[in-house]
């Protein structure tokens, strides 16, 4: 059971984080391929930091705009 979901579209991959009612968090994917898979964090918080560097890296592959 979750207490709190939090999800993001990035291309046409969807990612969920999940926390769950004991604190843990679960990273839910599926990826553009049509592959689900999971990853377990300590803290959502966790979650969210490693959210984030992939978003930051998925940004630096972007072509750079004038």
């Amino acid at each position: 059971m979750s207490k709190d979901t939090i999800q993001v579209r990035i291309d046409r991959a969807q990612i969920w984080l999940i926390e769950t009612i004991d604190g843990y968090a679960v990273e839910r994917v599926h990826d553009i391929n049509d592959v689900e898979y999971y990853r377990e964090f300590a803290t959502l918080t966790e979650a969210l930091e490693g959210l984030y560097d992939q978003i930051r890296k998925e940004l630096q592959l972007l072509p750079d705009v004038i």
